[in-house]
C-alpha cells in the first residue's frame, strides 16, 4: 500500500490540522492491516482527538462516529490502539502500550482480522501477540462513507477543528496489506530502528 511521508516532520502545537485520506475503501476487505511507524510524542495535552496518528471512523446505528481503527499517543510514554473488525456496533478492542522512550520510537501494529489477533512490537522488544475480534470472521469492512484521517482526528463529516490539531512527530509510517511474517516484521522494524538511532543521536 502507500508509503506516507510527513515533511516537515516537526509540527508545532496548534498549527497542523488532520489530513483526510481519500478512497477509504483502499483499507476495506483486508486479511490484515499492518502499520510500521517511526514516531515521537512531545505534547502537553492528550485530550481525545489531539494525538491520533491514524484513524478510520464509521457511523454506528445511533449516528455516532466511532473508530474502526485509532492509533494515538496517550502520553509522552504511552500509546493506545482502538480497533473494530467489521461493524461500528462491535465492542472495540483496546490496547495500551507503555514504555515509549524519549525521542523517536519504532512501533509496529498489526490488526489481523482473519486470524483474529493483534500483534505489536515496540523498538527492539519482542513481538507481542494478543487474541482479538471474538465472534468475528473473515476480512475487515471499511465502508465507502468512512472518514480516514492522518495526524489528528476528523469528524464524521471529515472536518478538522481546533481540537484535532496534532503536535507530535511522525517521521515515517508505512501501511501494509498483511499479515506479515515474523521475518518481515523484523526486517521492516530493524530498518526503522536504524533510522531511529540516527535521529536520536
Amino acid at each position: 500500500m502507500n508509503v506516507l511521508t510527513f515533511s516537515p516532520e516537526n509540527f508545532a502545537v496548534n498549527t497542523i490540522n488532520a489530513y483526510r485520506v481519500l478512497n477509504p475503501q483502499q483499507f476495506n476487505a483486508k486479511d490484515a492491516l499492518s502499520f510500521a511507524m517511526l514516531i515521537k510524542a512531545e505534547a502537553s495535552d492528550y485530550t481525545s482527538g489531539y494525538r491520533a496518528i491514524f484513524h478510520i471512523g464509521m457511523n454506528n446505528n445511533a449516528g455516532s462516529n466511532v473508530p474502526m481503527i485509532r492509533l494515538q499517543f496517550t502520553s509522552d510514554t504511552a500509546f493506545g490502539i482502538v480497533a473494530r473488525h467489521s461493524s461500528p456496533e462491535e465492542t472495540a478492542e483496546q490496547i495500551g502500550i507503555n514504555g515509549l522512550n524519549t525521542g523517536y520510537n519504532v512501533l509496529f501494529v498489526e490488526l489481523d482480522y482473519v486470524n483474529r489477533r493483534i500483534r505489536t512490537k515496540l523498538n527492539d522488544a519482542p513481538i507481542v501477540t494478543r487474541t482479538a475480534f471474538p465472534g468475528s470472521s473473515g476480512q475487515n469492512v471499511v465502508s465507502a462513507s468512512a472518514v480516514v484521517g492522518l495526524a489528528g482526528y476528523l469528524s464524521a463529516s471529515g472536518q478538522a477543528g481546533r481540537t484535532t490539531m496534532f503536535s507530535g512527530k511522525v517521521r515515517e509510517m508505512s501501511i501494509f496489506s498483511g499479515p506479515l511474517s515474523d521475518a518481515e516484521i523484523m526486517s521492516v522494524t530493524d530498518w526503522l530502528l536504524g533510522k531511529r538511532e540516527i535521529l536520536n543521536t
